[in-house]
């Protein structure tokens, strides 16, 4: 049975070599940014047409369609990680791999995700109930599709992870990206309602397994004796409780406004959380897609980490704060011109999540790490915080409607990561104010353009159009940004140049 080229031989050879420690350190900060470089662009490439399409959808749909999509997100997000059950991560974080344990984690892979898609099919109605919303049933049942195909791409993905392989990854990325934006544009169109939003990223995912197949062909057949692969599993277990504790937490406020809040009101908050969200759920890729790859391969090379983990999250917080905190500086003006006046009720909640949500991005690498470091059971300890802590906040959120949600988030995020970062310490090497340190120029030089931003659109708004003020305002907050940027702090203004420059 011949298995993919770049997988058990490089393996084997890279675990019985000796190892140059500094060559070691510097090819892997290499990849690492090579490999932020191809993801980034990928997702920044795609970003267009996604923001292009969220906004047509938006502007065609009522707030109760995205409402009850929200719904059906939240309970597909927790069955979909005891689907996959982190088999994926194992098959990267693993120092040598052989045939028999690829064949019986592909195995797996098809006993829990036939195993998952069952059980949402059956436990839809039960689902519908619990929100008071029958006309979810169907969509939920829908989404299982999802889960029968999962396995399919489950070990040629996490081989091309495990080798650093994101070049190829990006483009699958990239064109799945615009498929799915095509298709939910499409079927809301044609009147679909929440249809659209449901199953046009499952469209995405069915053309995601043909081409990462086409890139990376599956060329073992399952073997359900799982026995060959117990170690594995036993990591994946752990990590899978991880993400399904924190999807958990991450979902929570969408499962608690599913019970308390109205449709219109939910989908406020949805849609809110989804503008955010956009450039946020892509900066996270890119730290899922490279950091745990790449951290597990600097912890099979012996090598220190610390320089590349505080310079990737300084090059991420000068790229996403200012992108989100500018959003909550314009959101006044930006929701009436693209969305039109149905969704102003979302201005406030945007505006407050966007600048509680580059904390998130702490949260989000701490979790690769300690998982690229296998201490998976410590990542648990980590996200259960979050369990506890934010569904608390989200519960005295409730009753004020999505704004209470919004807050919810400005409270207990923050909360959380000083937590954790206490507690990972010792396996860092830095905590609390190293993190504050690397982000202090990317946050004060933010704070100082949406100010600016803020000013100016005051003073023009009486006077003239919305799209006016938009088109003066956005360009003066980049200007200003990137003037500050390299007045103040131009080492790191040419890194961040640098790191667009596609290259190997």
């Amino acid at each position: 049975m011949q298995l993919h080229p770049t997988s058990i031989g490089k393996t084997f050879k890279a675990a019985d070599a000796p190892l140059d420690t500094q060559h070691c350190s510097m090819s892997a900060q290499n990849s690492f940014i090579s490999g932020l470089r191809w993801v980034a662009a990928g997702r920044l490439s795609s970003q267009v047409i996604s923001w292009l399409g969220t906004l047509f959808v938006m502007r065609t749909l009522l707030p109760q369609d995205y409402g009850l999509a929200a719904l059906c997100f939240s309970v597909t997000a927790i069955v979909a990680i005891i689907a996959e059950f982190g088999m994926g991560a194992s098959v990267i974080q693993a120092k040598t791999l052989s045939e028999p344990q690829l064949r019986s984690i592909f195995g797996a892979s098809i006993i829990f995700s036939l195993g998952c898609a069952l059980l949402l099919v059956l436990a839809a109605p039960l689902a519908a109930w619990f929100f008071r919303a029958p006309e979810a049933t169907n969509l939920i049942r829908a989404m299982a599709l999802n889960f029968v195909i999962g396995p399919l791409c489950t070990i040629p993905d996490a081989m091309l992870r495990r080798d650093l392989k994101f070049r190829g990854l990006s483009i699958v990325d990239f064109s799945c990206a615009i498929l799915t934006s095509v298709a939910t544009v499409w079927m809301a169109w044609q009147g679909w309602g929440a249809w659209a939003i449901v199953l046009g990223p499952t469209a995405g995912s069915i053309a995601r397994v043909f081409f990462i197949n086409y890139l990376a062909p599956q060329r073992l057949w399952p073997s359900f004796d799982l026995r060959p692969a117990m170690s594995m599993l036993d990591f994946g277990l752990k990590v899978a409780s991880s993400r399904l504790v924190g999807t958990v937490f991450g979902q929570s406020d969408v499962l608690i406004a599913g019970r308390f809040l109205s449709k219109p009101a939910l989908g406020e908050y949805s849609v809110a959380m989804t503008l955010a969200m956009l450039p946020v759920s892509k900066a996270m890729s890119i730290i899922n897609q490279v950091a745990y790859p790449t951290i597990a391969k600097i912890n099979r090379e012996s090598d220190d980490m610390q320089g590349v983990l505080l310079g990737g999250l300084r090059l991420f917080g000068y790229a996403l704060i200012p992108l989100l905190w500018g959003m909550a500086a314009v959101a006044n003006w930006l929701i009436p011109a693209l969305i039109g006046p149905n969704w102003e009720n979302a201005v406030l909640p945007l505006q407050i999540v966007c600048v509680a949500l580059p904390i998130r991005m702490i949260s989000v690498l701490l979790s690769s790490v300690l998982h690229g470091l296998g201490h998976a059971g410590m990542e648990i300890k980590c996200t259960m915080t979050g369990v506890v802590l934010l569904p608390i906040c989200f519960l005295a959120g409730a009753p004020f409607g999505a704004v209470g949600l919004a807050s919810a988030w400005l409270i207990g995020l923050p909360l959380m990561v000083a937590i954790n970062l206490q507690r990972a310490k010792g396996v860092l090497g830095f905590g609390q104010l190293q993190v504050l340190r690397a982000l202090s120029k990317p946050v004060v030089l933010s704070a100082c353009m949406s100010a600016v931003v803020l000013a100016l659109g005051h003073a023009m708004a009486p006077h003239v159009a919305v799209w006016i003020v938009l088109a003066a305002i956005i360009p003066t907050g980049a200007i200003t940004y990137l003037g500050l940027l390299w007045a103040l702090d131009r080492s790191n203004a040419s890194k961040l140049l640098a790191f667009f420059k596609i290259g190997s």
